[in-house]
């Protein structure tokens, strides 16, 4: 039971318009075992804890996406949707990964872009390039062109950075 964990900004949460978060976990499934650093797989349960905290939307897209292997990658993004959160940065399929990402509030239209560094040393499926959105300048930029023509707003987030480091890297 991941709710108590939220208590305290459950209700900063739930009055925004829009809350998106970054999901540094895989959803992978008991079957994968549960674990912690430095390889991450969390309970179905936590999904519907972060829904209920009141995010909308998370991003998938950083170092730990693959930790439960492209299998727990899919299964994260399926469990995600089940708990009714939209999530980008990581993708099931090619033709998902065309499907922009946005959230309309208030009549303006949000769109929604991730990405990250890497994926802690464990490859991106050679054969499914398009399961997680690496940092590409090329493929940011023509994604960011592309999103811009359909949203008001555009928020593109980035994983990148030196852990534990007390300044920008």
């Amino acid at each position: 039971d991941f709710a108590p964990f939220f208590a305290e900004v459950r209700s900063l949460l739930r009055s925004a318009d829009l809350a998106a978060g970054n999901l540094e976990t895989t959803l992978g499934g008991p079957r994968k075992g549960y674990r912690g650093y430095p390889s991450f797989n969390s309970p179905d349960s936590l999904a519907e804890a972060l829904r209920d905290a009141g995010f909308d939307l998370l991003f998938t897209a950083n170092n730990h996406c693959l930790d439960s292997g492209a299998s727990g990658l899919v299964r994260t993004l399926h469990t995600l949707a089940s708990a009714d959160l939209c999530s980008t940065g990581t993708f099931v399929a090619e033709a998902s990964r065309d499907i922009p990402c946005i959230v309309e509030r208030g009549g303006i239209a949000v769109g929604f872009l991730a990405y990250t560094y890497g994926t802690n040393g464990i490859p991106v499926p050679s054969d499914r390039p398009w399961l997680v959105n690496l940092l590409d300048e090329t493929l940011v930029s023509a994604d960011v062109a592309a999103l811009r023509k359909e949203t008001d707003l555009l928020v593109v987030a980035f994983h990148f950075g030196n852990e534990y480091a007390r300044h920008p890297s």
